[in-house]
């Protein structure tokens, strides 16, 4: 069946063209993208991962590091990898093994000086997504973490395959305030934002997250096409990401303000929404310091990863 994203990839040049370059040098293994996909709808169990871990390049410790096990649970092989999923959730695992998937591949193009600090602020709002997501029901931890990577992918992608690109990018972003959708199209052929849309899909996080993080951009709110209603939820989860990382209080538009209603800010003269002063405060360090989450990496840490990998 044609979906209304398939139509937008087929009507729209720039969309097939970064369709094809995601489909090059994205290439998720059949196997994970099946088990990812499995994971993201609930219908995978913790033995599905640890058999498909069997046959990859992944590190199953990234889900041990997130799930952050002391350091006897760790000794525990298998069982520990499996008490890690039960503790993480079904779908929060798929998106930590799907981020884990994306840096290996990224780190595996051999990117440029600079991929250290590309990823540490990828997981800076990763976090940031993630406690935004305790607190809104509707995506829950494991899309505000989705959301966070959202906002870094494309370029990500672009960093790690095409290096005279991405320089010309950086000289563009360097020159000007912003940089425009016609800089990216002129670039890249396409938008960055549609280079993290189809990342989104081809690690099978599903049409809906995809077309969220498409109209988070604004530039598909006139296209002739139903939206699925949950793709408003990951378009405000992401502008909520971009204003708490950006020291707003709350995202411009009363629409995405309004979207959580655990987090909603209180109208003139309401009482306080205590919920939201929480969120505040477990952000906050984030502003000044980046991520010390590390389960993305190939290795323990930064260092290690850049030995390992030969990386500048």
């Amino acid at each position: 069946m044609t979906t209304s994203f398939d139509r937008i990839i087929s009507s729209d040049p720039t969309w097939h063209y970064a369709y094809h370059y995601t489909r090059k040098h994205f290439r998720v293994p059949s196997h994970l993208n099946r088990v990812l996909k499995a994971g993201w709808i609930g219908e995978a169990t913790p033995l599905d991962y640890v058999k498909a871990l069997g046959f990859s390049h992944l590190n199953a410790k990234c889900l041990i590091q997130a799930a952050e096990l002391s350091g006897t649970e760790i000794q525990r092989g298998r069982g520990s990898v499996e008490r890690a999923i039960s503790m993480l959730g079904i779908r929060l695992s798929a998106v930590v093994l799907g981020i884990h998937l994306y840096t290996y591949l990224f780190l595996k193009s051999k990117p440029p000086l600079g991929w250290r600090s590309f990823l540490q602020e990828m997981m800076t709002d990763i976090e940031c997504g993630y406690h935004l997501g305790k607190h809104a029901s509707l995506i829950g931890v494991e899309g505000g973490v989705l959301s966070g990577f959202a906002l870094h992918s494309g370029i990500g992608l672009v960093m790690a395959t095409d290096g005279n690109r991405f320089k010309e990018y950086l000289a563009v972003r360097r020159a000007q305030e912003k940089v425009t959708a016609e800089d990216e199209r002129r670039i890249f052929g396409c938008e960055l934002y549609q280079l993290s849309t189809l990342i989104i899909q081809q690690l099978g996080f599903g049409a809906d997250v995809a077309m969220g993080v498409a109209l988070a951009s604004g530039r598909i709110e006139n296209c002739d096409i139903n939206l699925p209603e949950h793709a408003h939820h990951w378009d405000a989860a992401y502008q909520w990401i971009q204003a708490l990382r950006a020291a707003r209080s709350y995202p411009p538009k009363p629409s995405h303000r309004k979207q959580f209603s655990e987090i909603a800010p209180p109208d003139q003269g309401a009482p306080r929404n205590k919920r939201l002063e929480t969120l505040y405060t477990e952000v906050a360090p984030l502003k000044t310091t980046p991520s010390a989450w590390l389960w993305h990496l190939p290795k323990g840490s930064y260092d290690e990863t850049q030995e390992a990998r030969k990386l500048p």
